[in-house]
């Protein structure tokens, strides 16, 4: 069995002082699941793609933080 690693920020890194985003996206029913896991991770893109039909205030901000990663960070939408 291999190990795997990989990178990844917390949502709430990506969402802080941006509430009404995470509320809307929440509301969206993006396809993922989070809830009782230990991490959930999604790829920058998704997110950034989850994103294109939220309309709320504090977007283009959350938007912007996600460009600046990496597109091999992933976000963990569990923290």
């Amino acid at each position: 069995m291999k190990i795997e690693h990989c990178l990844f920020v917390c949502g709430s890194d990506v969402f802080k002082g941006q509430n009404e985003v995470w509320v809307a996206l929440c509301e969206s029913d993006p396809d993922c699941s989070f809830g009782n896991n230990n991490r959930s991770l999604v790829s920058r893109d998704f997110l950034l793609t989850a994103l294109d039909g939220i309309d709320a205030k504090g977007v283009r901000s959350v938007r912007s933080r996600l460009e600046r990663l990496p597109a091999e960070v992933y976000i963990d939408l569990e923290n």
